[in-house]
């Protein structure tokens, strides 16, 4: 089988009876990553010659080592990771158990260091609304300044004659 044949099968879809949905054989090829699925060969024995499609496209070690995958029925599997679920409750409670004061110390801890993160959090957003308030305070006394010269040459500018007529008349007052 050539390399026709391998994009002919890896067209082909059927529902998955693990997953429960509509499947490519091309994903079934390689679910396990560079293993096919434990049952690709019951899933799919009813449309082509899979077994001797796969002995063909497989490297020896490969095929070897999917041939000694047992695939495990879906209640068997559930059944495992019940189990599975079983001992990692009765771990944590066997922990909880023997160190009963560790837990919450070690909650405390925990705590501890978010709020402490927080705090300085907090204090830098303080310190830079400070730095800002100041920077626009200065900015704001620059603008206010730059305009004051400006109006103040600006009326120095229209009254050079003037002046000396004001300046004469504040000494005759004198």
């Amino acid at each position: 089988m050539g390399g026709e044949s391998v994009d002919r099968f890896d067209k082909l879809e059927i529902r998955c009876p693990r997953l429960g949905h509509e499947l490519t054989f091309a994903y079934c090829r390689r679910e396990g990553g560079d293993l096919p699925c434990p049952r690709v060969i019951q899933c799919w024995e009813a449309f082509f010659p899979v077994e001797k499609h796969l002995r063909e496209s497989l490297r020896p070690g490969d095929w070897e080592r999917f041939a000694a995958q047992a695939p495990q029925d879906k209640r068997v599997s559930l059944f495992d990771l019940i189990e599975q679920a079983r001992r990692e409750q009765i771990k944590t409670i066997f922990v909880q158990r023997q160190f009963p004061g560790k837990a919450a110390e070690s909650l405390a801890s925990e705590n501890a260091s978010r709020l402490a993160a927080m705090e300085r959090a907090d204090q830098n957003i303080t310190e830079l609304l400070e730095n800002l308030r100041s920077r626009f305070n200065q900015l704001r006394q620059s603008a206010i300044d730059e305009e004051l010269f400006d109006v103040i040459s600006g009326f120095e500018a229209l009254m050079p004659a003037g002046s000396a007529a004001l300046q004469n008349r504040s000494n005759g007052a004198r």
